[in-house]
């Protein structure tokens, strides 16, 4: 999570049908709060997350040392990607590889296998993005209306009662608009 806040990833899914996801503040340095996470807990979790994903226009960048595919350098950044990264042991579901639109790898020169996944996804995200950015601007950056809609919600995370303040001042903590006097 620290390295997508980084390199301005905003969001994160997260399938916790087998292994829950548990904040740890040293670790994340606080990250979570500043992301969107998306977490999907029941037993059809990989399923679901495919499906929104897809809905939503991504194509699926699936991890795998065992399936010949990118290097993360050369994945084709013309559409929208979510990079698939799975557990450290396990690496990625089947059904994850099957729904794959890409298949993605670090070259590794020495005897082991992989990378820690903190370490992988950093570099493959960075190799990624470095492409997306050479993209006009308005295909990987936030318009007026998404920055402002993240700050709210930013805003009302860090803020202490947030709704009850903004009662107070006369804004409706849902939808941001003036409330009738």
């Amino acid at each position: 999570m620290r390295s997508c806040d980084g390199l301005g990833v905003q969001d994160v899914h997260l399938i916790e049908n087998v292994n829950p996801w548990v904040f740890n503040r040293g670790v994340s340095k606080g990250t979570p709060t500043w992301l969107t996470l998306h977490r999907y807990r029941d037993q059809a979790a990989t399923g679901q997350c495919i499906e929104s994903l897809k809905s939503k226009g991504y194509r699926l960048a699936v991890t795998s040392p065992h399936v010949n595919g990118y290097e993360a350098h050369a994945l084709p950044t013309d559409t929208a990607i979510a990079l698939i990264m799975g557990t450290e042991f396990k690496g990625v579901s089947d059904e994850f590889l099957a729904a794959a639109d890409y298949h993605v790898y670090i070259p590794m020169v020495g005897f082991a296998e992989s990378l820690n996944i903190s370490v992988a996804a950093g570099m493959i995200m960075g190799r990624i993005l470095e492409n997306i950015r050479k993209q006009p601007e308005e295909f990987w950056k936030l318009d007026g209306t998404e920055k402002e809609a993240l700050r709210t919600e930013w805003a009302m995370k860090s803020v202490r009662k947030a709704p009850k303040l903004l009662r107070h001042l006369g804004i409706d903590p849902e939808t941001g608009l003036q409330l009738p006097k």
